[in-house]
């Protein structure tokens, strides 16, 4: 019986592999251009062209709208795919999940990202109170989600969603994102923002232990960043903004 058990346990683990990491995550091919800080007031003069080519079907927070714009360029596959990008009362900084309906669909989803706007709710950190590029960061993680739920069928969905309640995997899974991310380039921004909530931000320990244990460390970004040839020559040296980043 015990036997039984666990070659069942076994084959649910491989299901969960081909369901729940394998879609998405060979389709790397993105930006090639890797900026170690984007200064925003440098970045205000792309703007327009930013928004003409990635700005279709969009619904932008307007304090966020460079932000988000830039985080776009590195997945052009998402330039026909609606998003809409919306404040709310959430637990964490930001979270992405399709329309409820058009998760029902196996093509042409609809997306909602949200951002949190009630720190009193929240253990964490509002976007408004990380940097400019490591707001970028975060933005790369969530849209690299819409790029997973883009390549899932239904049951794909489903699967990850039961993953999540069933297994408890997510941080497996969240670790898979964090690498797509910056594999498409954003590896500095990523970063940044783990550097900023572990060192920097007046997150509660909790929150802190709750994204060590389920994102890539700073060291862990760190090591994917130098083993990732996108990243043997990289722009804006003399813009090293971000006292950690200096010290390289």
């Amino acid at each position: 019986m015990t036997i039984r058990i666990e070659l069942a346990s076994m084959r649910i683990r491989i299901l969960w592999l081909l369901f729940v990491l394998i879609p998405g995550l060979s389709k790397t091919n993105g930006q090639t251009n890797v900026h170690k800080v984007f200064v925003k007031t440098e970045w205000q003069h792309y703007h327009d062209s930013l928004f003409l080519k990635y700005g279709a079907k969009k619904v932008f927070v307007k304090e966020f709208e460079l932000q988000a714009l830039i985080a776009l360029s590195y997945y052009p596959e998402l330039a026909d795919v609606p998003i809409t990008f919306r404040q709310r009362d959430i637990k964490t900084t930001m979270a992405v999940r399709p329309e409820y309906f058009s998760a029902l669909r196996n093509q042409g989803r609809k997306y909602i990202i949200f951002i949190d706007n009630d720190i009193h709710n929240n253990d964490g950190i509002l976007l408004r109170d990380i940097p400019f590029n490591a707001q970028i960061g975060i933005m790369g993680h969530e849209l690299a989600h819409i790029m997973d739920y883009e390549h899932r069928s239904v049951l794909g969905i489903v699967m990850l969603a039961l993953n999540y309640v069933t297994f408890r995997n997510h941080a497996q899974y969240e670790k898979s994102i964090d690498r797509f991310a910056i594999r498409r380039g954003l590896g500095w921004q990523e970063l940044e923002f783990a550097d900023f909530i572990e060192n920097n931000s007046k997150a509660s320990m909790k929150y802190k232990h709750f994204k060590k244990v389920n994102y890539l460390s700073p060291a862990e970004i760190e090591d994917e960043i130098a083993k990732t040839k996108l990243y043997s020559s990289f722009q804006d040296e003399k813009k090293w903004n971000a006292p950690y980043l200096k010290k390289r």
